[in-house]
């Protein structure tokens, strides 16, 4: 039963990525002329990478968490975020296309590409290409080349391939039990630690008492529903007060 229901969270999951590659389809396969600019400094974090090593999710999303806000352009905390890593050519070098997605939305919140230990960004509303420093974005002044695969997903150490629908299930719970596992659930009745459930996210949308348009999940107790459901909005967090039928923000 926990399989089936990790089978059909991730193909929710995996919906919504699809939509977001054909959302953010121009990046591929195109020529796109940027402005020239001075040059700055590199983008070299502390971590350092190489074209021989292949760097797993949670690798991407501290070399990111590095960068200021400003300078990545990401509105949500990297690490409650779900990437989609793809085998690229940047200027004719190996590269690797990372997609950012906020758990509840369909459409990348960052696109970005990793040529060695340099990171650059795709900004789709300026179709612009940008060098990631400590400092600021630098926009690229030469031509830009962008190959990406299409047909197959970047190895992640070893001989992992990509990742499964029950991997992407697997994470996406991990996500939201690392976000409500920071409130006391006893409040809203709820017996036992967050840990010890699973959740079930779901395309249903409501609105909460606060107007915020949230996305509806399920709470699983060894593969069976349990009487308590949750909501994930833009910033905040939410619970199903079943007395009133309200989703009500946890603090």
């Amino acid at each position: 039963m926990k399989r089936i229901l990790l089978v059909a969270l991730a193909m929710v999951l995996i919906v919504s990525l699809a939509a977001c590659k054909d959302n953010s389809s121009d990046v591929d396969n195109t020529t796109t002329q940027a402005p020239t600019s001075d040059v700055g400094e590199t983008g070299s974090s502390e971590v350092s990478t190489t074209a021989e090593k292949v760097l797993d999710n949670e690798e991407i999303k501290n070399l990111l968490a590095s960068y200021p806000a400003e300078v990545t352009g990401l509105t949500s905390n990297i690490f409650d975020c779900l990437l989609k890593t793809t085998p690229a050519e940047f200027n004719g070098k190996s590269a690797v296309k990372v997609e950012v997605f906020a758990i509840n939305e369909k459409e990348a919140q960052g696109v970005f590409f990793i040529v060695g230990d340099v990171f650059y960004k795709y900004d789709k509303a300026q179709n612009k290409y940008f060098k990631l420093t400590q400092k600021k974005a630098e926009e690229i002044k030469e031509d830009v080349k962008i190959s990406v695969e299409t047909t197959a997903a970047v190895t992640i150490k070893k001989d992992e391939n990509v990742k499964t629908e029950e991997d992407i299930a697997d994470e996406n719970n991990n996500v939201l039990i690392s976000r409500y596992k920071n409130y006391d659930l006893s409040k809203i009745g709820l017996p036992k630690p967050i840990t010890e459930y699973e959740f079930q996210v779901t395309g249903k949308r409501a609105v909460a008492t606060d107007g915020e348009t949230v996305f509806i999940v399920y709470l699983l107790e060894n593969g069976q529903y349990t009487t308590f459901t949750f909501a994930v909005g833009a910033e905040k967090d939410y619970y199903l007060d079943n007395s009133t039928g309200e989703y009500k923000p946890l603090s």
